[in-house]
C-alpha cells in the first residue's frame, strides 16, 4: 500500500443495475489512485436481474488488487444501505458512489484536494445525463461556477471525511429519498462545510425511459409540471418536516414565506378593489418579488432565472401547504 495515500472506502448501494454496473465497475478500475489504498463496499438490495452475481464475480476477480472488497446485501431502503456501509467503514474517507454514475479517472484525487480547505466535511462532484432536459439544465444553471460551499450535495459521487462520518452519524432511515440533503444539513449545522466542484463532472447513466432522477418530473423528455406540483404537495412534505426537525431554519423560513404568499396577494387584490389604492397590491407584489429575486440570484442567466422562478415559486406554495397539511394531520392523530 502507498503509505502516503489516504485510505478511501468506496461505498456503492446497488439494486437491479445489471444494465450498467459493468460500466460503473470499469470506472472504479480506471481511478487514478493507488488500488491498495482503496477499499470497496457494495450493498445489494436483493437484485433479481443478475446484478448481485456480477458483483460477486467482479469482487473475486479483483480481490487481490484492492485493500479490501466486501459484497453485502440488505433489503432496506437507500438510507438503510448507506448505514450498512457506515457500520463497515474503515479508512480516512468514505466515497459514496451511485451504481449508475461513471466518474472521471481523477475523481478520487480531485475530491481529496477539496478537503485541504479548512473544515470541509463533505465534497462532491455533479453528474450529467447524456441528453439533459429542462430540469437538468435548470439545476445545472443553479450550481456555483467553481468549487464552493453549497447547502447540500447529492451522494452520487461524494466523499465524506472519517471525522464527519462520526460527528454527523447515520442516515435518516425514515426518509425514502433526499436522505443525502438531510445528512448535509446536519453536517452544516455542526460546522462542517459542504463543497460542490462543478469544474469536473461525472456521467449519470440512465435507462431511456427515465431522463432525470426525478421520474415524476420528466418522462421521455416531456416536462410534467402538474405531476411535479402534485409531488411537492403530497410527497415532498415528508422530507421537509424531517429537515425542519434536523434544525434547518432555512426550510422553516421557506415554508413560512410561501404560506403567507397567497393570502398576501389575495388581500392586496381585495384591497385594490375596495380602496382603488395601488399601494397595497404594490406591497403584495414586492413580497412575491422576494422569491423571484432569490431564484434570479441563485440561477445563472436571465433565461434560466425566469424558468426557475416559474417552476419553483408555485411549487414552493404547493410544498408549504402540503407541509402544513401533513403537520396538522400528524398533530390530529397524536391527540386522538
Amino acid at each position: 500500500m502507498d503509505d502516503a495515500a489516504p485510505v478511501v472506502t468506496i461505498a456503492i448501494p446497488v439494486k437491479n443495475r445489471a444494465w450498467c454496473i459493468e460500466k460503473v465497475l470499469k470506472s472504479v478500475e480506471n481511478q487514478d489512485y493507488p488500488k491498495q489504498s482503496l477499499q470497496l463496499m457494495f450493498v445489494d438490495g436483493f437484485s433479481n436481474d443478475g446484478t448481485y452475481e456480477k458483483l460477486l464475480n467482479w469482487a473475486e476477480e479483483h480481490r487481490l488488487a484492492y485493500l479490501n472488497t466486501l459484497v453485502l446485501r440488505d433489503e432496506g431502503n437507500i438510507p438503510c444501505a448507506r448505514n450498512v456501509c457506515l457500520k463497515q467503514f474503515k479508512g480516512d474517507y468514505l466515497l459514496w458512489w451511485d451504481s449508475d454514475v461513471v466518474a472521471p479517472n481523477d475523481g478520487v484525487q480531485r475530491l481529496l484536494k477539496l478537503f485541504e480547505r479548512g473544515k470541509v466535511g463533505i465534497a462532491g462532484l455533479p453528474y450529467d445525463v447524456d441528453h439533459p432536459h429542462l430540469f437538468d439544465r435548470v439545476y445545472r444553471a443553479r450550481e456555483p461556477k467553481g468549487a464552493e460551499p453549497v447547502e447540500a450535495v447529492g451522494m452520487g459521487f461524494t466523499m465524506v471525511s472519517e471525522e464527519a462520518t462520526k460527528a454527523v452519524g447515520t442516515f435518516n432511515e425514515r426518509l425514502g429519498g433526499n436522505e443525502d440533503t438531510e445528512y448535509c444539513l446536519r453536517a452544516r449545522k455542526i460546522g462542517y462545510a459542504v463543497i460542490l466542484d462543478p469544474t469536473l463532472r461525472c456521467r449519470h447513466l440512465r435507462l431511456e425511459a427515465y431522463l432525470t432522477t426525478r421520474e415524476y418530473v420528466e418522462k421521455k423528455g416531456k416536462f410534467n409540471y402538474l405531476g411535479f406540483l402534485r409531488y411537492e404537495f403530497a410527497n415532498a412534505p415528508n422530507y421537509v418536516l424531517e429537515f425542519i426537525c434536523s434544525g434547518s431554519k432555512r426550510h422553516l423560513a421557506k415554508i413560512g414565506y410561501y404560506l403567507a404568499l397567497p393570502p398576501i396577494l389575495i388581500m392586496g387584490l381585495v384591497m385594490l378593489a375596495l380602496t382603488r389604492s395601488p399601494w397595497v397590491i404594490l406591497a403584495a407584489l414586492l413580497y412575491s418579488g422576494l422569491s423571484v429575486a432569490y431564484h434570479f440570484r441563485k440561477t445563472h442567466g436571465i433565461f434560466y432565472g425566469l424558468l426557475a422562478s416559474a417552476i419553483f415559486v408555485p411549487s414552493g406554495v404547493a410544498l408549504a401547504y402540503g407541509t402544513l397539511r401533513l403537520k396538522l394531520n400528524k398533530t390530529r392523530k397524536s391527540t386522538q
